[in-house]
This record gives C-alpha cells, structure tokens and sequence, in this order.
C-alpha cells in the first residue's frame, strides 16, 4: 500500500512541475533571454517552487516562505497513507525539498514563523541548510512573529528589498 500511495504522489508532484514547467516557459518566451525571474513561493507553493526552481537555471532568486522539507511531512501527518511509512519516505525522497535543494542556483531567502505550529524551527533551519550559500556563511533565514500563513508586513516588506536587490529593480 506505501508503494501505492507513493507512486500516486509522486505522479501527482510531477504533474504539478509539468504545470509550472509550462508556466515558466509561457512567461521566459515573453522575455529577454537574460531578464532576470524570481519564485516567491508559500507553504506548498514554496515546496513545488523548489523543485522547480532546483529543476531550471531560469531563475534568479527565490523567496521560500514556509516550507517543510519533506512532503511526508504534510501527506503522512494529514492523510492516510497505508502501508510502511518508511518506505513511504523513501520512495518520495528524491522529490523532496530537503534533496533537491542542493541544486538551486537562485539566490535565496528563506522566511518563517517562529510560532508556526506546522513548521518546526529546526525542520525550517535544516531545509535552507540544504540550499547552496556562499562559503563560510549561513543561509538567509528569516524568522517573524506571525502564524504560519505569515501575515507580516515586515516580512512582505524584506521580499520586496531582497528581491529588488537580486533582481537589480534599484
């Protein structure tokens, strides 16, 4: 049942990055080859920006907001999934964030909740540790006092800076 369920999700998952795949290839034919993109993704749509953003060079910078590692964390804790969930775990592995996040070349920004009750702050720290950073630093992760659907005016505030700044907008 575990292999059942996760070939439906990982079918599910590549379906999705076929959709945002022609999505950005809709919107890179309408631009400048060099005109720079970015992802600002949240929750889920951090998560499928990732694998995107890690699957394509098209990308400049990426705002991830809310994102677990894994996609176990969301489909064994909030659907029932029969079967050995270990298995489970392996078999969605390489399309999980914390995997793929290790061939992002977008510059990234990484923003969570500190009283998200979905998102652990360590589940947080280890999937922008997995993303590439420049040597000897730490990644770009920034923490706000906000619930996890990061109703925040300072954090909207940090995506708009960090983006103008990689996407040279001034």
């Amino acid at each position: 049942m575990a292999f059942e369920a996760a070939e439906t999700d990982i079918a599910n998952l590549e379906v999705e990055q076929r959709r945002l795949g022609a999505a950005l290839d809709r919107l890179g034919a309408g631009l400048a080859k060099k005109t720079p993109i970015a992802l600002v993704g949240h929750d889920f749509g951090a998560m499928h920006g990732l694998v995107l953003a890690s699957r394509s060079p098209r990308f400049t910078a990426a705002v991830l907001v809310a994102a677990t590692p894994r996609w176990a964390d969301w489909f064994l804790r909030f659907w029932k999934v029969e079967g050995d969930r270990f298995d489970y775990l392996r078999r969605l592995s390489r399309y999980d964030p914390v995997s793929v996040a290790r061939d992002l070349g977008a510059a990234t920004l990484w923003q969570f909740s500190d009283r998200d009750f979905f998102i652990a702050p360590m589940s947080a720290i280890e999937l922008a540790r997995a993303a590439p950073h420049p040597a000897g630093s730490e990644p770009r992760i920034e923490w706000y006092s906000a619930d996890h659907a990061m109703r925040s005016a300072r954090a909207r505030a940090a995506r708009a800076t960090f983006l103008k700044a990689e996407l040279g907008l001034g």
